[in-house]
């Protein structure tokens, strides 16, 4: 797409008040890894950083903030380095990334022990180079969320469940019936009303040997947390989608943004069923001469008199689907009751990741009526409405989440590429079973064999 006049795109950086303009920039926002930007400029540009960034105690030595300014308007703010420079001959580059990638230059090397989540969060943040990269840690939980081990996973959008932390129904409900009434009257959305709630249950958390990014993210791996950085430095840890802004695309409507290229490809294999192992326990040994409460007793509490391991699953499955991918994780730390639900959320978040397409956004008709297309960001809804019954392949007036954004410019074009997810809500059946490694057979709950040797 062609946009007059749009390549308004600078990068500014705000501790010496200098701001350039590339010739070209590739801005990628995605949900899985570190934002980056790569941008080109002239010659002359070059030759005007060469003494900013080569001389010593020059102003650009240091590492530092750098925001990226959309039509004159903060969008995203990321991370510069001196040796992010590169000098050509006839250009000059410049590459950019997110501010959480300064937690590489420092070492945790520790264990923590008997901590809540937000006091391990913040021992990570605190051991940071001290530079004003990141200038400040936030929580951003839904009220009353509690430790993610024994409670129900969440819903989002369309019910399909997001992340082990329990948080209540009422929360998603409300904001879902809000934004899917968007497409009718285009009415403005209030921002969602969030807590710095504490995760006040106490952990252990082995982080020897570990910059404090690879810390950052094997406590967020651990709790089912995002991290990201706002505009102002600000370390933010929770759910994306508690900042996200709800979005309303059409075909014909100058209000709202414009789309085009509405893709959405389902999987080439449907997922048939997802398993969660748990962590490995003793079995009654029903040899023994012992009454059903005191096997029920060592059942829920193993001792070591018992003649085999079993490994607790939960399983969803979807009955419809008679022959599909099986996808099956480990997590030794969940407890039983939680098996089946995670089991649950492992299928759906399977079906979502796979049920993904894209589409292109046309800033130059767009709209902005109810939201910006400059601040779009991974964790977003989008509302896409086509005017055409054979648009948008099966997606219409469905909510997709924004799992990547691409923003493109060069000369006279700018090209917004979004990468969007389909929620998925499957019928499924799930169930907690037991599986034996030595025998290879499978029981119930009852401890009653249901299968031998894979057959029922």
């Amino acid at each position: 797409m062609s946009c007059q006049n749009t390549n308004n795109i600078t990068l500014r950086f705000p501790k010496i008040g200098l701001e350039i303009r590339p010739y070209t920039v590739d801005f990628r926002i995605d949900r899985t890894e570190l934002d980056y930007l790569d941008a080109k400029f002239s010659k002359e540009t070059g030759e005007y950083l060469t003494p900013y960034t080569e001389t010593q105690n020059a102003p650009l030595r240091d590492p530092q903030p750098v925001q990226v300014v959309m039509d004159g308007e903060v969008t995203h703010r990321l991370y510069f380095r001196p040796d992010y420079v590169t000098y050509g001959e006839t250009n000059c580059w410049i590459e950019l990334h997110d501010p959480q990638k300064h937690l590489s230059t420092s070492i945790i090397d520790d264990k923590f022990t008997r901590v809540t989540a937000k006091n391990a969060y913040r021992r990570v943040f605190e051991g940071r180079n001290k530079r004003d990269v990141l200038t400040d840690i936030e929580f951003k939980i839904p009220p009353s969320s509690t430790s993610n081990l024994d409670e129900a996973a969440p819903t989002g959008p369309g019910g399909v469940p997001l992340i082990p932390t329990a948080i209540p129904l009422e929360f998603y409900e409300k904001n879902y019936n809000r934004l899917t009434a968007l497409w009718k009257d285009y009415d403005e959305e209030a921002s969602n009303e969030t807590t710095q709630n504490v995760l006040d249950s106490q952990y252990n958390f082995d982080v020897k040997n570990k910059t404090s990014l690879e810390a950052l993210y094997h406590l967020n791996n651990k709790l089912g947390l995002s991290s990201w950085v706002d505009r102002e430095g600000t370390l933010v840890i929770g759910l994306d989608f508690m900042d996200s802004s709800h979005h309303v695309a059409s075909d014909n409507d100058s209000r709202v943004w414009r789309y085009h290229d509405a893709e959405m490809t389902p999987p080439g294999s449907p997922v048939k069923m997802a398993i969660v192992n748990g962590g490995m326990i003793d079995a009654p040994n029903k040899t023994q001469e012992e009454g059903a409460l005191e096997s029920l007793v060592e059942f829920t509490w193993p001792t070591s008199k018992h003649e085999e391991d079993l490994v607790p699953q939960g399983v969803a499955q979807r009955p419809s689907v008679l022959d599909g991918k099986v996808v099956s994780i480990t997590e030794p730390n969940l407890s039983r009751d939680a098996l089946e639900a995670r089991a649950y959320q492992v299928l759906a978040n399977e079906m979502t990741n796979n049920h993904s397409g894209s589409v292109e956004i046309n800033p130059d008709t767009s709209g902005d009526e109810i939201t910006n297309w400059r601040s779009v960001d991974v964790g977003d809804f989008l509302q896409l409405i086509p005017g055409d019954r054979d648009e948008c392949g099966g997606i219409e007036r469905q909510i997709v989440l924004i799992s990547g954004v691409k923003h493109k410019v060069d000369g006279g074009s700018w090209k917004i590429e979004l990468q969007i997810q389909k929620w998925a809500n499957p019928e499924t059946a799930t169930t907690l079973r037991y599986f034996s490694p030595d025998s290879k057979n499978y029981y119930n709950e009852d401890f009653e064999e249901i299968y031998v040797n894979g057959n029922e």
